[in-house]
C-alpha cells in the first residue's frame, strides 16, 4: 500500500486546491470530485439499459455524500459551482 505522510498530503491538497480549484483538485491517492461525476455520469447508462431489460420501473441509490453529490449533478445538468454552492449552504444550515 502507498504511504504519504500527514504533512505532506495537506500540501499537496492546498497546492492542488489553488491551482485547479477544489472541483478539480484530486486528494492523494484518489480522485476528484470531477472524476466521481464522469464515473457516475458511465452509471446511467447501466441505469437505463438494466431498467429498459428487466423492465425497472423503480431504482434507489445508496451512497456517501460526494458520490450522491455528482450522481445529482449529472443527472440534473448542474455546474460544479453551483453544487459547490448548495453543498456549503447546506452545511450552514
Amino acid at each position: 500500500t502507498h504511504c504519504i505522510s500527514s504533512a505532506a498530503s495537506d500540501v499537496y491538497k492546498r497546492q492542488n486546491i489553488l491551482i485547479l480549484g477544489r472541483f478539480y483538485a484530486k486528494v492523494p491517492l484518489g480522485e476528484s470530485r470531477m472524476d466521481v461525476c464522469l464515473r457516475v455520469k458511465q452509471f446511467f447508462g447501466t441505469i437505463q439499459r438494466d431498467a429498459t431489460r428487466h423492465g425497472i420501473t423503480d431504482l434507489i441509490i445508496v451512497s456517501h455524500g460526494v458520490t450522491i453529490r455528482a450522481f445529482l449533478m449529472m443527472w440534473l445538468h448542474l455546474t460544479p459551482g453551483i453544487v459547490i454552492l448548495l453543498y456549503y449552504f447546506q452545511k450552514q444550515t
